[in-house]
C-alpha cells in the first residue's frame, strides 16, 4: 500500500510538476514574443 501511494503521489506531483513548468514557459513565451491567435488576428 506504502509503495502504491508513493507511485500515485510521485505520478502526481511529476503531472503537476510538468504542467507548471508548460505554464510557465508559455506564459514567458507569451510576454516575450506574443504568439497568441487573437493578437495575431488583430
Amino acid at each position: 500500500m506504502s509503495s502504491t501511494l508513493n507511485g500515485a503521489e510521485l505520478r502526481w506531483t511529476r503531472g503537476m510538476w510538468s504542467r507548471a513548468m508548460w505554464v510557465v514557459l508559455h506564459v514567458s513565451d507569451g510576454s516575450r514574443a506574443p504568439r497568441l491567435p487573437s493578437i495575431k488576428k488583430s
